[in-house]
Order: structure tokens, then sequence, then C-alpha cells
């Protein structure tokens, strides 16, 4: 399913899996999951927030869970309001980390955006 992506959370990195998931616009969720096995109470909680558009357009959507919680949340699903213009297109979107200790840390991974023929 390449509208799913996984983030492992270690101690010092994470890891993205799949590193660009695709997601069908009007047709599928942005599926975001989180595995915590090895955060040994580094991390507190993860944010997904801030779509945009490759022009810095901020995108409209919906969250079943926008932020992801240690013992807690583990999925959030990504709902797009509008299609992509004309053509599949690449969405930013943000995850911002934050550790127990009360630092954060924000990555600005991509997503592609399809249409449907």
């Amino acid at each position: 399913m390449t509208n799913f992506a996984v983030i492992y959370v270690h101690p010092n990195r994470f890891e993205i899996v799949p590193a660009c998931p695709e997601v069908y616009a009007g047709l599928q969720d942005f599926v975001v999951g989180i595995d915590w096995a090895d955060n040994q109470n580094a991390w507190g909680w993860v944010r997904v927030q801030n779509f945009s558009r490759a022009n810095g357009a901020s995108v409209v959507v919906t969250h079943s869970n926008q932020t992801l919680v240690l013992g807690g949340a583990t999925v959030n699903k990504v709902s797009f309001a509008n299609l992509p213009f004309r053509d599949d297109t690449y969405y930013k979107y943000e995850l911002l980390y934050h550790r127990c200790n009360g630092e954060e840390f924000l990555l600005d991974p991509t997503l592609m955006v399809r249409r449907l023929l």
C-alpha cells in the first residue's frame, strides 16, 4: 500500500518508510503510522503538519489524529479536500518531533499526489 508511511522512532534518528509515499487524491487518505518500539523513552510525540504544494501554497487537509503520542495514538489519516492541479505533483509536509526533555526537531518529507485519469 503506497499511501501508508511508517515512522520508526529511534533514540537519535528516524526512518520513514517508504521515503516518498504516493496517494491518489480524492480516492485515498494518506496514512501515517508510528513505531515506538526502539524509542527508549527519548521522544514523547510526533505531529504531522503544514502540507503545502511545491510553490509553497498551503494545502487544506483533515487529520484523524494530527499528533501521535507515545503510548497513545499510532495512526493519523490525512484527507485532502482538493485534487492537485492538472498533473501529478509533490506535496511537502512537516513532521515535528518532540523529545521528552522538551527539544523539538522538524523534518520536511515529500508526498507524491496523483490524479486519477
